[in-house]
């Protein structure tokens, strides 16, 4: 679970330097290697899948530890 949280949350500082790359290089004035808007939108739709990753890792965790308190609860009562 630790492994698929590290993923996601690479993949979501991909999207944010993508998008923080593809903001800054016309202000700085540097050479993009691609159309700006590509990576733009490459960035955008890497943030969100990390984002959606993320958000149901830390779902799927709460969720098992409360599965395994009622499962305790039921097994002592």
């Amino acid at each position: 679970m630790k492994k698929r949280l590290m993923i996601a949350s690479s993949i979501l500082a991909i999207g944010l330097f993508l998008i923080a790359y593809s903001a800054l290089a016309p202000i700085a004035q540097w050479p993009p290697p691609t159309e700006n808007l590509l990576l733009l939108g490459a960035g955008i739709v890497l943030l969100i899948v990390g984002v959606l990753l993320v958000v149901t890792e830390l779902l799927e965790s709460l969720l098992t530890r409360g599965q395994r308190a009622l499962v305790d609860g039921l097994q002592a009562g």
